[in-house]
């Protein structure tokens, strides 16, 4: 995972009343498997041959109804490309990108007279893909998933002209949890909204973000197994990303966020009312102050201002999709007869369970806080030491600490 953070990993279980049946939610990110056999979850890889980035491919046929795939665990700043190949120029294919609900459709092409089309885009957490046949007739396909490297992006200096250094790659150690989330599914709602019930198991994805996944299982390739096509695609995103050192500002032009959730969830990296704060040692860049440990205590300061901007972003990520889950829960246990009552304790328990997501967000929070503070302090130490200054952090560090205190907390 790299230095993603896994914010959670889940399981939930659907209970199905009447003429409805038991499905049960498997871990994300696990693999497809005959106790899940509707969904294909596509995780990107290292393949030999390929320099940049990480590669998952698959094959299958397309036929009226969608087939679907997952892609899990991805972070905003991470560039992402997907390509379908059609087995044959006479039957074109269609690919849709969708987050949240397999109708929320915020990518799509279609093969091309080449027997190729491709979308680019960003997003945080998880995100699917139906692939569907243009015709009458099945069609051939093969599909490929490429996944830069996270892109940082760096705060902005916070003092004067104080140089960053020693900003180093970072782990968001929020631990793993278990989040149980139980939504009731109705067989006539499903199959009026084109969701299949068969099968007993659907990750908590595709149960709780509205994604019930096509009961057509279609197989990941093994990295044996990969076309030389798919594979010299994925090399040429590659080089095209990377050909020269490849900043943020590149990223965002060609990589636009997914969706408006995406969009929100953008780094951002605002300086206090006032504007910088002030600082001799910023401003001078005196041996001096690089003696009493001042470039390592500015480091140390951009490294948690970076820590808590990830930390929000993938907070909010796991809360879109528990929002998700309980609307789909809502919607459905509205025409629900009996079953909808059994919703109402099944809600209850999601929103219990996403206490536990809370608490680790608090946690982590007071953490980096705590952390936030004593480069403060550190940096307050040399302004003393270097010039005097007594009262460095009671005039300006701790007004800058109690405006990322405001600016983190939870505000549910």
């Amino acid at each position: 995972m790299g230095e993603r953070a896994m914010f959670l990993r889940s399981a939930g279980r659907v209970v199905v009343c009447g003429l409805c049946g038991l499905l049960a939610a498997a871990a994300l990110g696990a693999q497809t498997s005959a106790e899940d056999p509707g969904l294909t979850v596509l995780t990107p890889a290292s393949v030999p041959g390929l320099d940049r980035g990480q590669l998952a491919t698959a094959r299958g046929t397309a036929a009226g109804e969608a087939v679907r795939y997952s892609v899990q665990d991805l972070d905003l700043m991470q560039p992402v490309a997907v390509t379908l190949v059609a087995a044959g120029a006479a039957a074109p294919v269609r690919l849709e990108i969708v987050k949240g609900e397999w109708d929320k459709v915020f990518r799509s092409c279609e093969t091309d007279a080449a027997g190729s089309c491709e979308v680019r885009f960003r997003t945080q957490g998880n995100f699917g893909i139906k692939v569907q046949s243009s015709a009458s007739s099945p069609a051939g396909y093969e599909l490929a998933v490429w996944v830069g490297e996270e892109v940082k992006a760096v705060p902005a200096n916070l003092l004067g002209e104080a140089a960053e250094k020693g900003l180093s790659p970072l782990v968001l150690t929020l631990g793993a949890l278990v989040l149980v989330g139980l939504v009731l599914v109705l067989v006539w709602a499903a199959r009026s909204r084109r969701v299949p019930t068969a099968g007993p198991a659907v990750s908590l994805l595709a149960v709780a973000a509205g994604l019930v996944v096509s009961s057509v299982l279609q197989q990941p390739l093994a990295a044996q197994g990969i076309p030389s096509g798919l594979l010299d695609w994925g090399k040429k995103v590659g080089e095209e990303v990377y050909k020269q050192q490849y900043n943020l500002e590149e990223l965002r032009k060609d990589f636009e966020p997914l969706s408006p959730e995406d969009s929100a969830q953008e780094p951002q990296y605002p300086l206090p009312p006032g504007g910088a704060v002030p600082s001799r040692c910023g401003g001078t860049g005196k041996k001096a102050c690089e003696e009493c440990g001042f470039d390592s205590a500015l480091a140390d300061l951009q490294s948690t201002r970076y820590r808590l901007e990830k930390l929000r972003r993938v907070y909010a990520s796991t809360k879109n999709m528990i929002s998700h889950s309980l609307a789909v829960g809502d919607s459905l246990a509205g025409a629900a007869g009996v079953g909808g009552l059994a919703w109402v304790s099944e809600r209850t328990k999601i929103l219990e369970s996403f206490k536990g997501v809370q608490a680790a967000y608090d946690g982590k929070y007071a953490e980096l806080m705590g952390l936030l503070q004593e480069s403060l302090q550190d940096i307050s130490a040399c302004e003393e030491k270097v010039f005097g200054e007594e009262d460095w952090y009671a005039r300006f560090g701790f007004m800058y600490y109690e405006f990322m205190a405001g600016r983190y907390q939870r505000a549910d």
